[in-house]
């Protein structure tokens, strides 16, 4: 449940009980749910437990399973809303490595900002299985886009 929430955009307990409560009935066909959506406190204390390093291989263990046989894009990105405008921090420069049919994206990870992201490029590609896969250049292989990376 917490999972699904936060791929729609949930960013804390409180968001993730609210959504469940939005969307019991869709839980339910998965789920028993006796005493309904479980408290926000309640996902605190799972989350509190979670090994995160286990849940992180988990987690790459099951997008690695869309890579076989795909087109994989590496872009690089600088995210939005991540400058700190209290702070006067730097935006966050990313790399991305995105399957390409069935879009999604297999890894993501912040690089130095005082370079650019062709450096990290061969790091990003040690955290995936690329062999048998076709690799390009992020910006010319997604659709409707034109060379200079805008759509």
């Amino acid at each position: 449940m917490a999972l699904t929430a936060t791929l729609y955009g949930a960013n804390g307990c409180v968001d993730v009980k609210r959504f469940d409560n939005s969307t019991i009935g869709w839980c339910r066909r998965f789920r028993i749910l006796e005493h309904g959506v479980p408290s926000h406190d309640t996902f605190g204390r799972v989350f509190a437990r979670l090994d995160t390093s286990k849940f992180l291989s988990a987690m790459h263990s099951w997008v690695d399973s869309f890579v076989e046989g795909q087109r994989v894009a590496i872009g690089g990105k600088t995210l939005s809303g991540s400058i700190g405008r209290a702070g006067g921090t730097a935006a966050l420069p990313t790399i991305t490595a995105f399957a390409m049919e069935t879009r999604t994206v297999l890894r993501q990870m912040s690089v130095d900002g005082q370079t650019n992201q062709i450096p990290a490029v061969p790091t990003l590609q040690e955290l995936i299985a690329l062999s048998g896969n076709v690799v390009t250049d992020g910006y010319h292989a997604l659709p409707g886009r034109n060379h200079s990376g805008h759509r």
